[in-house]
C-alpha cells in the first residue's frame, strides 16, 4: 500500500465529516482503497497457496522418515539374528574341533 494510500485512508473520515472532500476525490480514494484491498486478498491467497505447498512437502518428509525408521528397525532385527547365528556357528565349530581331536592320524 502506499504512503499517499495511507495518508488518505487516515485523513478521509476527518475530510467526509468536515466536508472537504469532493464525490469525485471520495470515489477515486474509495478505488484506491479497493484496489489495495484487491492486492491484500491476494497476497493472503499466496500465502496461503505456499502453506499448503509446505504442509504437502512436510507430509511427503515426515512419512520418508517413518520409512526410513521402519527401515532401521528391520536392519537391527536382521543384525541381531546374523549375531545369534554367528554364536551358534562358534558353538559349532569348537564342537567340531573337540570332535576331530579326539581322531588320531
Amino acid at each position: 500500500m502506499s504512503f499517499k494510500t495511507k495518508v488518505l485512508l487516515f485523513t478521509l473520515p476527518f475530510l467526509l465529516i468536515f466536508g472537504f472532500v469532493t464525490q469525485e476525490e471520495q470515489s477515486v480514494t474509495a478505488n484506491g482503497i479497493a484496489k489495495s484491498v484487491s492486492q491484500i486478498l491476494q497476497g493472503i491467497q499466496e500465502i496461503n497457496a505456499n502453506i499448503s505447498q509446505s504442509s504437502e512437502v512436510s507430509g511427503g518428509i515426515a512419512r520418508e522418515i517413518a520409512e526410513v525408521n521402519q527401515a532401521s528397525a528391520e536392519m537391527s532385527n536382521n543384525a541381531k539374528s546374523v549375531s545369534g547365528n554367528a554364536v551358534r556357528l562358534k558353538g559349532l565349530s569348537d564342537d567340531f574341533n573337540k570332535l576331530v581331536s579326539t581322531f588320531k592320524v
